[in-house]
């Protein structure tokens, strides 16, 4: 999947999922990828992060996961998510910042009316 064999994928769940909703995919993932770092992140609200506010909206979600990413990430995003970790025209973490996101797999994305 990564030219890079020490790259790190973060993966998102959801706007309202957990990261527990991947389930098994991350061991699959990592035995595809035997040397990639995986971070499966939650937001505010959700998860981990369930006593801590929502982000009101997709801005504030873009922000907070700048802040806990490091440059050039490849992110795997599932349903509405994708439109925080993408890098078109509608996903917002590519167009905030685009230093910060190598590559990106948008899974079901929700886009549509964003």
């Amino acid at each position: 999947m990564s030219d890079n064999p020490m790259s790190t994928w973060i993966l998102l769940r959801g706007l309202t999922r957990e990261s527990r909703h991947w389930g098994n995919f991350i061991d699959v993932f990592k035995e595809q990828v035997a040397a990639t770092r995986i971070v499966s992140l939650d937001f505010p609200g959700n998860g981990r992060l369930h006593h801590l506010s929502s982000p009101c909206s997709i801005g504030a979600m873009v922000e907070f996961l700048s802040l806990r990413v490091a440059r050039a990430k490849h992110f795997a995003a599932v349903s509405s998510v994708s439109v925080v970790a993408g890098r078109n025209g509608r996903s917002r973490m590519g167009c905030a910042h685009p230093q910060e996101v190598k590559a990106a797999v948008l899974i079901n994305t929700s886009n549509a009316s964003i």
